[in-house]
């Protein structure tokens, strides 16, 4: 459990650094053009050292296993990865980041329905304590946008969700571990964004893409606006950010549990504007402030439960006998 913990830790540190990335960037690049390069980048760089850690067992994985990240990497960086994308494009992004910290709430759900892990109530209190606290950071009395942008932040959640609890279910059937999730979900997953890119400049999605009101993703480019000045940036994206940020969060399902790896989203929206703070000098409201306080104080109890998890301690009867059991 304390692999786990680090693990999930470091995952938020990463994941906490993306909105500053992001907005060094600037316009540099097209956020579904973004996504596809961070993706196949940290899915190249993570690729030999997992199976580097996998050297005893055979190169070729099972033909249902490549089904599986097939799977995986259309359900997290093709679906909820652009739906994230296009819920920025009718609400303000500092809403989206906020809702999409909820996947931890829904984990949490998929995982105790479809995994039987079950939540205590020490994890429940600490899940509705940290979810009232993102209820005040997204402020919803004077939350921009609508409500199309606010149903798909949900809905890239959800999926978001569904992705983890899926990691989980692979990791048990099958006998590869640690990074091996992670970069064949990245490598299926831009693969098949790269397709859904080079539609964009058939005639027919064209059309499609106009009609809906989204013209920015006509055309999408491959390497346009690439360069030396701007490869550092990119790199940090990928290789930290995406693939040593998703690595940590998959070892931290492995080594812990969804629950566990799920609090990276909840820290994520108290450290982000740390950082922001440190490094771009953006300041928050007082109300962003105390619900940033509000959701630390319920990752803090999550965080704490699952520790003395390990020892029998402030948990329910029936969940001891089934951490006995299962030891």
């Amino acid at each position: 459990m304390k692999k786990g913990i680090f693990y999930m830790l470091l995952a938020a540190l990463l994941f906490s650094s993306m909105e500053i990335a992001l907005k060094l960037t600037g316009s540099t690049y097209h956020p579904l053009q973004l996504n596809a390069l961070r993706f196949f980048i940290g899915g190249l760089i993570l690729l030999p050292l997992a199976h580097r850690q996998n050297r005893n067992l055979p190169l070729r994985l099972p033909a249902w296993e490549y089904g599986f990240y097939a799977m995986t990497g259309l359900v997290c960086v093709v679906v909820s990865m652009t739906i994230y994308l296009l819920s920025i494009r009718y609400t303000e992004a500092s809403t989206v980041a906020v809702i999409f910290s909820c996947n931890a709430f829904f984990a949490v759900i998929f995982s105790a329905i479809f995994l039987r892990q079950p939540v205590s109530k020490m994890t429940a209190c600490g899940l509705f304590v940290a979810f009232s606290g993102l209820a005040l950071l997204m402020d919803p009395l004077h939350m921009g946008g609508d409500a199309a942008g606010i149903i798909l932040a949900v809905a890239s959640a959800v999926l978001f969700a569904a992705y983890a609890v899926m990691v989980k279910y692979g990791q048990g059937k099958s006998r590869y571990h640690g990074l091996l999730p992670t970069a064949y979900t990245f490598i299926f997953g831009t693969l098949e964004l790269f397709v859904l890119m080079a539609l964009t400049h058939t005639a027919p999605m064209a059309s499609l893409l106009k009609a809906v009101g989204l013209e920015s993703f006509i055309n999408v480019p491959f390497f346009a606006g690439i360069s030396l000045e701007g490869l550092p940036l990119l790199l940090y994206i990928a290789v930290f950010v995406t693939g040593l940020g998703f690595a940590a969060y998959g070892l931290a399902i492995e080594h812990g549990s969804v629950t566990v790896a799920s609090l990276a989203f909840l820290i994520k929206p108290v450290l982000s504007p740390v950082l922001c703070y440190l490094t771009l000098s953006e300041v928050q409201t007082t109300l962003a402030i105390v619900g940033i306080i509000v959701v630390a104080l319920g990752s803090l109890l999550v965080t704490l439960e699952n520790v003395m998890a390990r020892h029998g301690q402030w948990l329910p009867v029936h969940v001891k006998n089934t951490e006995r059991t299962r030891r």
